[in-house]
């Protein structure tokens, strides 16, 4: 069991057999996304302006390392959610409340600690999920509700209609996100777009995911892709 981003992560199986290679993308996805949370709070100490500095601009970089784990970790549930047939209720309360819970025990040590707040932030740490506070959490509550719906799509889309799906799809959140900031509420029709790539391989190229070489390359692949991208951005910008 591990705790990140605020919600509690059981590592699940499929049919009983451990996809050990697809849990420990989730492990690498939560080392990821710590450093990356580590690398946001040391701009609190010193700033990470562009600079030719070698470790600023590997603090720079490091700083995306959370987009790359989170959309690891996106994309490993979303390999098991394509098996699944129903959104349980009782998982989605439970995600909800861990969230509430682990927000109000960082509340209560940060204000034993001698922090205050205003009455404000304290109601927004009682309800993260209300005020997004951990946005992960809804998102990710909301991608396992709609997962039947989008589960109905992968089985009746014919192989070309599904294709033309993941181009539009492709075309909207991988190449103008790296070009326009987008809303959040765009990170969940982004994850909806990976929902149908993954859904797409597994029903069509199920050898292709079973090739043991091939997760590694594709890592190798995003982790270039979003690192040029934003270094790509910074200099346009």
């Amino acid at each position: 069991k591990l705790i990140f981003n605020g919600i509690i992560v059981y590592m699940e199986n499929q049919k009983q057999v451990r996809l050990s290679g697809v849990e420990l993308f989730k492990i690498i996805a939560i080392i990821l996304i710590c450093i990356s949370h580590a690398v946001q709070t040391s701009e609190t100490i010193f700033p990470l302006v562009p600079s030719l500095d070698g470790t600023i601009i590997a603090l720079r970089l490091l700083r995306y390392s959370g987009m790359i784990g989170n959309t690891i970790f996106v994309t490993c549930s979303c390999w098991f959610l394509l098996d699944s047939k129903r959104a349980k209720l009782d998982k989605i309360i439970n995600l909800l409340l861990d969230s509430v819970f682990i927000s109000i025990i960082i509340l209560c040590g940060m204000l034993i600690g001698g922090y205050s707040f205003e009455w404000p932030e304290i109601v927004h740490q009682i309800l993260p999920d209300l005020f997004a506070t951990m946005w992960f959490v809804p998102f990710y509550v909301m991608l396992y509700a709609f997962h039947p719906l989008l589960n109905l799509g992968v089985e009746k889309m014919s192989r070309k209609t599904y294709l033309g799906v993941l181009v539009i799809l492709l075309g909207l959140f991988v190449v103008i996100r790296l070009i326009v900031d987008l809303p959040e509420i765009c990170n969940l029709m982004y994850a909806f777009a990976l929902y149908f790539c993954i859904g797409f391989f597994k029903k069509y190229h199920l050898d292709f995911c079973n090739n043991k070489k091939v997760p590694i390359w594709e890592l190798l692949m995003f982790i270039i892709y979003i690192f040029g991208g934003y270094i790509l951005k910074d200099k346009i910008s």
